[in-house]
């Protein structure tokens, strides 16, 4: 099920009222509120940390994570970043 962008955003500004919008939307999730709480923290610390923008990826960061997966032998080679992540959400047809 997709949740509305707001909720997604509004997670990293406000975890606690995110979640409590979540639970509304997704009952059916298997997720305690304090656990989506956590989620939604999670995101803003590693996933959204310091874009410009919430829900912009970081060219650097995403390149930083491929490299991590190779070494670890969880992906077998590299991609181009830009055919699996995209900043069209955040109206930017591009990865930083």
């Amino acid at each position: 099920m997709l949740v509305a962008p707001q909720v997604v955003h509004g997670g990293a500004r406000d975890p606690e009222r995110a979640a409590t919008i979540y639970r509304t939307a997704v009952p059916a999730s298997g997720y305690s509120h304090a656990e989506i709480v956590r989620i939604f923290r999670l995101l803003t610390l590693y996933v959204y940390g310091n874009a410009g923008s919430i829900g912009q990826f970081d060219l650097k960061t995403m390149r930083a994570a491929e490299a991590e997966l190779i070494k670890r032998n969880l992906v077998q080679h590299s991609r181009p970043t830009s055919t699996f992540y995209t900043n069209a959400l955040t109206h930017r047809n591009y990865v930083r």
